[in-house]
C-alpha cells in the first residue's frame, strides 16, 4: 500500500471513531445532566439525549448513501465534518432537555454521512483482505473514539456536566486532513451491479438492529447500575464502560485474523455467544470489580458486529446498490441503538437493572451458542 494509500486509509479509519462520540461523550454525564435538568422523567429523558442522534441516523441513512452517488462521497464526507464538530459543540448552550435534543437530533444527520459515505468510501478504495483489515481498523478506531471520548468526558464532567460536549471539536480539527486526503472518488459503474435487496440482506439488516439494541445496554444502563452499587461521580461511571471499549477495539483489530479461521456466520453465533455472557455477568455482579469483567466480555461480542456486518454486506453488493446498501446497515444499527433505552427502560424499571441484565443476558447466550452450534456443524 503507497503512502498515499495510507494516510487516505488513516483519514477513515479516524472519522469512522468520530461516530463513537456519539454516545460515549454523554455516558459519563447522563445522571448529571437528569439532575440539572430535573423533572419526574428526567432520568428517561437524560438516556433519550443519550441516543438521540440514532433516530436521524437510521432515518437519514439510507438517503445518504443515495447522496454520496449523486452529490459524490467526497464532497457528502467533508461537509458532514464540518456539521459534526458544530451540531456536536452545540449541546454545550442547551438550557433545557428540549434544546439538547434538538441539537442531539441534528448531529444525528452530520454522523449519518459520516458513517454511509466513510463506509462506501472504504468498500470502493480497497478490495479483499485489505478491505477486510481496514474495516477491522475502523471498527477498533470507532471502540478507541469511545475510550478516548469516555475519558475525556470522565475528568470533563467533574469540571461541568457542559463541558464533554467540547469533545466534538475534534471534527473540526479533522477537515484538513480529510481536504488533503480524501480522493475524489467516480460514480459507480452501473453496467456492475453485484447483489440485490433479499432476504439475506435484511436478515443481516435485522441482525444488527438487534446486537445494537444489545450493545446499547451498557452504555445507557451501566452508569444507573454503577450508582446503585453506591459509586457516584463521573470518573466512577467512565472507568465501569471503558474495558467494554477497549476490549471491542482489540477484538476488531483482529477482525482479518478472525475471518481466516471463521466465516461470517459462526462470528454471527460468536458475537451473541460473547455478549449475552457478558450480559449475564454483569447482572451477577455483586461488585464493582466483578461488573468490570462483565463489560469487558460484552465489549469483545461488539468488537465483532460493525466489521462482520459491513463485509456481509460489502461481499453481496457492488456498483450503485453498495451506496444504498451501507445506508441500510446504519440504518438498521441506529434504529437499534434509538430503541435500546425504549425496549430496555420499561424492563429496567419492572425488574431493576441487574434483573434485567440477567434475564436478556441468559436468552441471548442461549441463542449464541445455538446458533453458533449449528452454523459449525453446517459448514462440516
Amino acid at each position: 500500500m503507497s503512502d498515499t494509500r495510507r494516510l487516505t486509509a488513516l483519514t477513515l479509519v479516524l472519522g469512522n471513531g468520530l461516530i463513537a462520540f456519539l454516545a460515549a461523550a454523554l455516558v459519563p454525564i447522563t445522571p448529571d445532566m437528569a439532575a440539572y435538568f430535573g423533572g419526574n422523567n428526567a432520568d428517561a429523558l437524560s438516556k433519550l439525549a443519550l441516543v438521540a442522534p440514532a433516530l436521524p441516523m437510521a432515518l437519514a441513512a439510507p438517503f445518504m448513501g443515495a447522496l454520496t452517488n449523486k452529490a459524490g462521497l467526497r464532497r457528502v464526507y467533508l461537509t458532514a465534518l464540518l456539521l459534526f464538530g458544530v451540531f456536536g459543540t452545540a449541546g454545550y448552550l442547551a438550557q433545557s432537555f428540549h434544546q439538547l435534543l434538538t441539537t442531539r437530533f441534528l448531529l444525528g444527520f452530520a454522523a449519518a454521512g459520516i458513517g454511509a459515505s466513510g463506509i462506501t468510501l472504504a468498500t470502493r478504495l480497497f478490495e479483499g483482505t485489505a478491505r477486510n483489515k481496514l474495516l477491522g481498523y475502523q471498527g477498533a478506531t470507532a471502540a478507541a473514539g469511545g475510550i478516548f471520548a469516555m475519558v475525556a468526558a470522565g475528568f470533563l464532567g467533574e469540571i461541568s456536566w457542559r463541558m464533554p460536549f467540547l469533545i466534538h471539536l475534534c471534527a473540526l480539527f479533522m477537515l484538513p486532513l480529510a481536504l488533503t486526503q480524501i480522493p475524489k472518488v467516480g460514480a459507480p459503474d452501473v453496467t456492475s451491479v453485484k447483489g440485490s435487496f433479499n432476504r439475506t440482506l435484511a436478515l443481516i439488516y435485522a441482525i444488527a438492529a438487534f446486537a445494537a439494541i444489545l450493545l446499547f445496554l451498557a452504555p445507557v444502563h451501566v452508569p444507573f447500575l454503577v450508582k446503585e452499587l453506591g459509586l457516584t461521580g463521573s470518573t466512577s461511571r467512565m472507568v465501569a464502560v471503558l474495558p467494554s471499549i477497549i476490549a471491542s477495539t482489540l477484538v476488531s483489530s483482529c477482525y482479518g485474523i478472525i475471518r481466516r479461521y471463521l466465516k461470517p456466520w459462526p462470528i454471527i453465533g460468536l458475537m451473541f455467544t460473547l455478549v449475552g455472557t457478558g450480559a449475564l455477568m454483569i447482572g451477577l455482579a455483586a461488585s464493582f470489580p466483578g461488573l468490570l469483567v462483565g463489560m469487558a466480555v460484552i465489549g469483545s461480542g461488539m468488537g465483532l458486529v460493525f466489521p462482520n456486518i459491513t463485509s456481509m454486506v460489502a461481499d453481496r453488493t457492488d456498483g450503485k446498490l453498495r451506496s444504498i446498501a451501507m445506508g441500510g446497515v446504519l440504518t438498521a444499527t441506529f434504529a437499534g441503538e434509538f430503541l435500546s433505552p425504549i425496549v430496555t427502560q420499561p424492563l429496567a424499571a419492572a425488574l431493576g437493572e441487574a434483573a434485567m441484565f440477567r434475564m436478556l443476558g441468559t436468552g441471548v447466550t442461549v441463542l449464541g451458542i445455538v446458533l453458533l452450534m449449528v452454523l459449525l456443524v453446517k459448514r462440516r
